[in-house]
């Protein structure tokens, strides 16, 4: 019998196949940092993907879901998850998202612990090739996320297939931004999730507008993807990672010939309102597309001078020369 949690750990780790040892690596990153708990359909999508993917066929995909619940062992639990509007176990908005699902999640809070931690290092071989942090996971799970939507890249691409099929679809769209923004802030401008998140947000391409449908970011509640809509009045990438909180993102694109700070458009007007807007979550936006509340002037001045979210993304707007006086096509300024 195992002494403590950390020989058990062990002994499965010497357990796993040589051509099993991907998957499981992917499954334990996943669960570790996924933003909301994932569903069995979930997990057993993520670690099929290859981030380096071009394709998604059956051929890749477990014969059955719960083949990944025999790939994590005794790591992992599966039960169903209440369903909430407001958290999760995660301690994010999204139960919505998996109404009578089978959710999949560590057996015990020290699996996490043991594989983002030294001791696992000290053991060497095999093992140290499972040892993951908190940003290379995300980095990881964003760099999955992306190419998954990055293959939707027809104008009927959501049309030409049930979108049941893809069980991470819902997931990637939603959340892929939260995963950006900790491989962001750790690694920067050089890391391959900023150069793919720049790929998703070019509003030439495809796989942006049905991105867009499958989850639009300025109305993060609505539950179904909206596969009618089109931008009768284009809205620049530059204001969708401004409002999400994505700045380094925000610097790449500013440095685009085309792109303009004060380019206008969406529900807030700008990007330097989107990203004066804190976290877009708790945006009071509705369904009909009525102006959200200004921005006070008091709010944009403290979100200049603390560590706010959003705090980096208007600076670099306003360092290419965004004006804070922009008003929206109803003439109305988002500061005053």
């Amino acid at each position: 019998m195992p002494k403590d949690l950390d020989e058990t750990y062990s002994r499965f780790l010497q357990g796993i196949q040589e051509e099993d040892a991907a998957e499981v690596r992917r499954a334990l990153q996943w669960l570790a940092f996924s933003a909301r708990p994932l569903s069995l359909d979930e997990l057993a999508e993520a670690v099929t993907v290859d981030p380096e993917t071009r394709s998604i066929n059956n051929r890749d995909r477990l014969r059955n879901p719960a083949e990944v619940l025999d790939l994590c062992s005794s790591l992992v639990v599966v039960g169903n998850l209440a369903v909430s509007k407001s958290t999760t176990s995660h301690g994010e908005g999204g139960g919505t998202e998996l109404p009578g699902k089978q959710i999949v999640s560590f057996a015990h809070f020290s699996v996490k612990e043991y594989f983002t931690s030294e001791r696992l290092r000290t053991e060497g071989g095999l093992f140290s090739s499972f040892i993951f942090t908190q940003s290379s996971a995300h980095a990881f799970i964003g760099q999955t996320c992306l190419p998954y939507l990055l293959l939707f890249d027809r104008c009927d691409s959501l049309y030409a297939h049930r979108l049941d099929d893809f069980p991470l679809l819902s997931y990637a769209a939603t959340h892929w931004p939260k995963h950006v923004q900790v491989a962001e802030r750790f690694v920067g401008d050089s890391n391959r999730t900023v150069s793919l998140a720049l790929k998703l947000l070019d509003s030439k391409r495809y796989p942006f507008l049905n991105w867009i449908r499958i989850r639009d970011p300025e109305r993060p509640h609505r539950s179904k993807p909206n596969l009618e809509k089109d931008f009768k009045v284009p809205i620049p990438p530059l204001y969708y990672a401004s409002l999400l909180d994505l700045p380094t993102i925000v610097q790449q694109l500013l440095k685009l010939e085309n792109v303009d700070a004060n380019s206008g458009g969406g529900l807030l007007g700008s990007a330097l309102s989107a990203a004066a807007s804190q976290k877009f979550e708790t945006m009071n936006l509705n369904e009909q597309e009525t102006s959200p509340t200004p921005v006070p002037v008091d709010h944009l001045q403290l979100l200049m001078t603390s560590q706010a979210p959003g705090e980096a993304a208007a600076c670099a707007l306003l360092d290419h020369g965004a004006n804070i006086e922009a008003r929206n096509q109803q003439g109305e300024s988002r500061y005053t």
